[in-house]
């Protein structure tokens, strides 16, 4: 089945992001608690900074190991003949230029970008303004999407 394939090919991703995030954050951690980065003075702040970045690396890190066990337990048993886009969709659009662009609806990693079978695929949430303009609709159905600011329209070519 595509869709399994594609969630084994998320959750490869996640992993490898969540590798570089666990080296991001033992880096930041180790930075701020060396003690060569003990400041000097008020001015001195490269430890202070390294632990805001340290806890930010931990929070990512967080969503990363959380993400993943969310795509570890979807469960695409069940058989909707349905079009319509809802979760774990697999959508195809096109602008007015002709650019097309392949997304997955998935519940967690928004903006997260993987390839399957040479293709860029992002995954959207439904929690994301694209995400949400996309439920329910379905083949030839158009969308508008803000990107820098500038409103395009897609068109919906094709749902899995």
């Amino acid at each position: 089945m595509e869709k399994q394939k594609i969630i084994e090919l998320i959750c490869k991703k996640l992993r490898e992001d969540l590798e570089v995030a666990l080296s991001a954050a033992k880096f930041a951690h180790e930075t701020a608690i060396d003690e060569e980065n003990i400041p000097d003075n008020k001015y001195d702040t490269i430890s202070l900074e390294a632990a805001y970045l340290a806890e930010g690396e931990a929070k990512r890190v967080s969503e990363i190991e959380a993400a993943i066990k969310v795509y570890e337990r979807v469960s695409l048993l069940t058989v909707d003949d349905s079009h319509a886009i809802k979760l774990h969709s697999l959508v195809d659009l096109v602008n007015q230029q002709g650019e097309k662009i392949r997304i997955f609806i998935g519940e967690e990693a928004g903006g997260v970008k993987f390839n399957y079978q040479g293709e860029p695929i992002t995954i959207v949430t439904v929690k994301s303004p694209l995400g949400g303009a996309l439920i329910g609709k379905g083949a030839g159905d158009v969308v508008e999407m803000s990107i820098n600011n500038k409103i395009t329209d897609y068109e919906i070519i094709s749902t899995e």
